[in-house]
């Protein structure tokens, strides 16, 4: 097996080592082996170091370790401070999850992590379980409709939510959350025959665009919606399909559509604003383009193909599509997730070999390689004017993404889910305020807004972090929530 490197980030670190059966993890009768193994578990406690060097407090004396297989605990540790050792036994051969939290004297969880592993009879297996420092917040379950599955892709500056979630046979619709009216069903503020999908983005005004289907067509188009003028179809660039993804507080709305009919037609990124209608902005060379967020200075951001691959890209009305490059040379892909009213972009870099990096892109700094941000893979999907960004972050072999706020001054946070193993995070306000989607634990994906309840600073956060490390496996099971696959469609984003 390939072990990945060990990324020394901070102080805490949980090792796991699991074998097959042995004298004291398995039973042997003559032709029969029963499949049983024992963990055993080291932990590195966190030590005072230096005040530029980030570490879990000293506060953290418990990590709790429970093994899962098949839905059912076969196993579960308790490692109080001092103790650094321990170990479970008659584990069942085969695919378990073990997740572990550390959590401080007064039972806070300041920390989490899990990872699946194959245990094996007769062999040894080793892997290594990280664990991610929590951010201080509160994670609200916005879906008051208790729907299977729902998601939450966009927030404005006073909180206010949209979002789709399935209802009877699988269709979706689109919702709005507000605070004081929980969640609403965008379609009961529009008349027929139009039916709202998805709603991707909500500005300031309280002005949403997503996706609406027109009478009996399936197609998708862009949609516009005021709650002074009602709803618009912004038609497509001469395709099909179209889906506006986000919204300024100019009213100037930017999205993607098919640009001609038949089978597998071209892609662009559009830019529409009352006064323009729909502009096709174009490509960089390349066949496609989808443009996924805006600011208020009306600059643009997202995805177009070149010549050899596809590109980050920056547009305005005045200077054009500009290629902001990829940091593996331009043969490799990038892409521009979100953009700010400071002109920072974030995004990420790939090659098809999996070098993988997270970006941030000023007109005065150029593309800076943010790396891996603290050790796990991540995928930004927005940013704020203060710089935070969200998305999720995932350990290489493991099930489990983590919705995640990084900012330079506080690191990689992980911001909790609502009671399952897996979340995303799509937007942050300027508030802090971030939403998204999480397992819930309970066989549902809802959609969530989470609200910090302490200043995003390395003081107020604790300056809580851990050391990293990775496992030797380079598969990634993306949750299916059956409503969108932003991975390729797209789906977020705020406003500022």
């Amino acid at each position: 097996m390939r072990h990945s490197a060990l990324i020394l980030l901070t102080s805490l670190s949980l090792s796991v080592l699991l074998f097959g059966c042995s004298d004291r993890g398995g039973v042997r009768t003559p032709g029969i082996t029963l499949g049983f193994g024992s963990m055993s578990f080291t932990v590195n406690w966190p030590q005072e170091m230096t005040t530029a060097t980030r570490v879990i407090p000293d506060s953290t004396v418990t990590i709790e370790i429970v093994v899962i297989q098949s839905g059912n605990q076969v196993g579960s540790l308790t490692i109080t401070r001092p103790e650094s050792t321990g170990h479970i036994d008659n584990i069942p051969a085969g695919q378990v999850n073990v997740t572990a939290h550390a959590k401080d004297a007064n039972g806070t969880v300041v920390a989490e992590g899990s990872t699946g592993v194959t245990v094996v009879a007769n062999q040894n297996v080793s892997a290594i379980l990280s664990l991610l420092a929590m951010a201080i917040g509160n994670m609200q379950d916005i879906d008051t409709w208790g729907r299977y599955k729902s998601i939450a892709y966009g927030i404005n500056n006073n909180g206010q939510v949209v979002g789709a979630c399935d209802m009877a046979y699988g269709a979706a619709r689109a919702f709005l959350w507000m605070p004081s009216t929980g969640m609403q069903d965008l379609n009961t503020l529009i008349s027929a025959p139009s039916w709202l999908y998805s709603a991707k983005d909500i500005n300031d005004d309280g002005q949403i665009v997503g996706d609406l289907a027109i009478g009996a067509s399936s197609d998708p188009h862009a949609f516009f919606w005021s709650p002074s003028t009602g709803i618009q179809d912004l038609g497509t660039l001469g395709g099909r399909r179209s889906q506006a993804i986000a919204v300024n507080n100019a009213s100037q709305v930017v999205g993607f559509s098919e640009t001609e009919t038949g089978y597998s037609p071209p892609i662009h990124a559009f830019f529409w604003s009352q006064s323009t209608g729909m502009l096709d902005i174009g490509t960089l060379g390349g066949m496609h383009s989808s443009a996924y967020d805006i600011n208020d200075a009306g600059q643009v951001v997202g995805t177009a193909g070149t010549i050899f691959a596809s590109h980050a890209f920056i547009w305005s009305p005045s200077a054009g599509m500009l290629d902001l490059g990829s940091l593996y040379g331009p043969g490799s892909v990038s892409r521009a997730e979100g953009i700010n009213n400071i002109g920072q972009v974030v995004g990420y870099s790939y090659t098809s070999s999996g070098d993988f990096s997270v970006f941030l892109w000023s007109p005065s700094t150029g593309m800076q390689d943010l790396g891996n941000l603290d050790g796990f893979q991540c995928i930004p999907h927005d940013i704020n004017d203060a710089g935070e960004i969200v998305g999720y972050a995932y350990v290489e072999g493991s099930s489990n993404a983590y919705p995640f706020l990084w900012s330079p001054s506080t690191g990689l946070l992980n911001l909790g889910s609502l009671g399952g193993n897996w979340g995303w995070a799509y937007a942050i306000n300027n508030a802090g305020q971030v939403v998204g989607v999480s397992d819930t634990g309970k066989g549902y994906s809802h959609a969530f807004r989470w609200t910090p309840t302490a200043p995003m600073t390395r003081e107020a956060q604790g300056q809580r972090y851990i050391e990293i490390h990775t496992i030797d496996d380079d598969s990634y099971w993306f949750p299916d929530i059956n409503l969108e696959d932003r991975h390729e469609s797209s789906s977020r984003k705020k406003t500022q």
